[in-house]
């Protein structure tokens, strides 16, 4: 597997960090649940493309979760209900 990229000042990652505000969901965080991103093109992927993106993306081995798939993708929804 590739290495872990961190790119904080990535202005698509700014806009999907402000969408997962109130999730508990980070990039490249420490939490099990936290995704780890290894393509510094993910984000933008993600915002041009969706869902669709997000699991090519997945495929691709741009990044994983180590653990709790499920709570990610509850995590999300919850905050799409919301709005």
């Amino acid at each position: 597997m590739s290495k872990k990229i961190d790119n904080t000042h990535n202005k698509f990652r700014a806009k999907l960090e402000k969408l997962l505000e109130g999730t508990d969901i980070f990039f490249n965080g420490e939490n099990p649940w936290d995704i780890s991103v290894y393509n510094p093109n993910l984000y933008e992927r993600i915002l041009t493309q969706g869902s669709l993106g997000l699991g090519e993306a997945y495929m691709d081995g741009w990044w994983i979760l180590i653990n709790s798939m499920n709570y990610l993708i509850n995590s999300v929804l919850h905050k799409l209900k919301a709005e």
